[in-house]
């Protein structure tokens, strides 16, 4: 065989995770050492550094058996950078360990997908467990744009449902949310928010527009 055939097979494997992992195009291969730190600002954004110091630790120590994993909590306003951040770390992890991941708007993935598998005329139609199960127990998970999502009986015990049943496997989860978790505390008997000051770590970028600047960049 040639002689890069198993480079090219290893960059095959890691384009199909990548795939599989619903990243969305705009943030694929999209890696720790691309994101622009401000470094060369004379303000730079503190917040912004803590969040990519916590995500290269996770990151880097992510396969050390005596390294306490933990998943974000990550908030802050519209075009901050968490789902860039998010969306990194998955990139960083199928490239690095050939790990499972999987991207998930909290609505358009997960709440209203679960919705359309009760339509008869669906594509998805019977499929609600298949489609809880791969979001359960895939290694890492990602739920962007948590708190978006409609307030009713059904979402508080689907979420809690995905959420704990990833707690008891102990699996990784990363939420990105414009709200705080503390407003979770008053939800859903505050089930859901106890486990996820168990699971998570609470991390608030409060840098303006950081989409704005990541989109700059692509265009140059």
């Amino acid at each position: 065989p040639c002689v890069c055939h198993n480079a090219r097979f290893s960059i095959r494997k890691s384009e199909t995770l990548v795939e599989k992992a619903n990243i969305p195009p705009r943030y694929r291969f999209q890696f720790l050492s691309t994101i622009d730190l401000g470094e060369t600002s004379s303000d730079p954004d503190l917040s912004f550094i803590v969040a990519h110091d916590w995500a290269n630790e996770l990151v880097h120590e992510f396969q050390n058996p005596s390294f306490l994993r933990k998943g974000f909590y990550l908030w802050g306003g519209t075009g901050s950078g968490k789902t860039l951040l998010a969306c990194v770390i998955l990139n960083e992890l199928i490239f690095r360990y050939g790990i499972q991941c999987k991207y998930a708007k909290v609505n358009k993935d997960f709440l209203s997908a679960i919705r359309d598998t009760y339509q008869p005329d669906s594509e998805t139609h019977g499929q609600e467990r298949f489609i809880e199960r791969e979001l359960a127990n895939v290694d890492v998970l990602v739920i962007d744009d948590f708190g978006i999502q409609k307030e009713s009986e059904f979402s508080n015990r689907k979420l809690y449902d995905l959420i704990d049943s990833r707690y008891e496997q102990d699996k990784l989860t990363l939420l990105t949310s414009n709200h705080s978790l503390v407003e979770w505390k008053e939800r859903g008997q505050g089930r859901i928010f106890s486990r996820l000051n168990e699971m998570t770590k609470e991390i608030q970028l409060k840098c303006p527009d950081y989409r704005m600047k990541f989109s700059t960049e692509k265009m140059i």
